[in-house]
């Protein structure tokens, strides 16, 4: 189905749309306009296998499910998108975006949108933003074969009362991976109970991305190295009114491991006796200066080389 600035498609009863393929939209193309009430099923295309949004629409109660791409297997958003009611589930992406492609454009959620159990062959299983925002949608049970279980950056972005969420990665980032060098932000909302078989159970930041986080809960999440965050390649994260707590790495980092770059924290809690962070709290650099003992309300900064002040 192909709709055009402005146009509207209602479907009535049960309606599905499956089996097709196209370059772009295999199951619905939507060019600014309106979509409800339909199901979209095992669809194909090289962008946006379920729905592909340009200049912006609204998709509503509708169920995109078993629909393949290379590039966004459930949905591909440009512009200004709303979806409500919507569920993105079990797509896949051969290369990145199982879930959903935002690409200068916004996603807002509503009612009881959810993008779950969408995979990816390379990264970012439940979705990717290149240059745009997402708010108030939740990232769950979403897997990479290679990095960003949860969303992959590449691009500036803002994260709103966003949920990532039992996410996981084969190797880096189990719910978020951003890769600079890009400025994001990160505003309220939760990474939780996110894996990464390697580095960076929650977040894990590269090549200089610039990530600033405020009132945000980064909790009970595991990894090999950095469980809640892995800092590297000049990197900066800068977290302020946030929860760090009950994560766990299998060798360092617990909290945070600092290869390459700095943490800035200013009124963080960093958990205390059993919501404590595993085995530590924080480790800087190659030489594995390790740091235990941060707890509420706390203000540091970290380099590769120290952490200052001590706990």
């Amino acid at each position: 189905a192909f709709l055009y600035e402005g146009a509207t498609l209602e479907a009535i009863g049960i309606t599905t749309f499956s089996d097709n393929a196209a370059d772009s939209g295999g199951g619905v193309y939507v060019w600014a306009g309106s979509f409800s009430g339909a199901q979209l099923e095992g669809n194909d295309a090289i962008y946006g296998g379920g729905l592909y949004f340009f200049d912006g629409g609204v998709a509503s109660d509708v169920l995109a499910i078993l629909n393949t791409s290379f590039h966004g297997g459930g949905a591909v958003v440009h512009g200004p998108v709303v979806l409500d009611n919507v569920t993105l589930s079990l797509n896949d992406a051969t290369m990145d975006a199982g879930g959903v492609l935002v690409e200068d454009g916004s996603l807002l959620c509503e009612g009881t949108t959810h993008i779950d159990d969408n995979t990816t062959d390379e990264d970012g299983g439940g979705g990717m933003i290149r240059d745009g925002s997402i708010t108030d949608c939740d990232f769950d049970g979403n897997y990479a074969t290679d990095s960003a279980g949860g969303i992959l950056a590449v691009g500036d972005f803002a994260l709103e009362n966003v949920i990532v969420s039992n996410n996981s990665s084969g190797v880096r980032a189990g719910g978020l991976y951003a890769n600079g060098p890009i400025i994001g932000t990160i505003v309220g909302g939760e990474l939780d109970r996110n894996d990464s078989v390697q580095w960076g159970g929650a977040i894990y930041a590269n090549n200089g991305a610039d990530v600033s986080i405020d009132g945000t809960d980064i909790t009970s999440n595991t990894s090999d190295f950095g469980a809640g965050l892995y800092i590297n390649q000049g990197s900066v994260i800068t977290i302020a009114n946030s929860l760090v707590e009950d994560n766990v790495a299998a060798t360092t980092g617990g909290g945070a491991r600092i290869g390459d770059g700095d943490l800035v924290s200013t009124a963080t809690d960093w958990g205390a006796d059993n919501q404590d962070n595993t085995p530590d709290d924080v480790v800087s650099g190659a030489g594995g200066q390790i740091y235990v003992g941060y707890e509420a309300d706390e203000t540091f900064t970290c380099d590769e080389q120290a952490c200052l002040p001590i706990p």
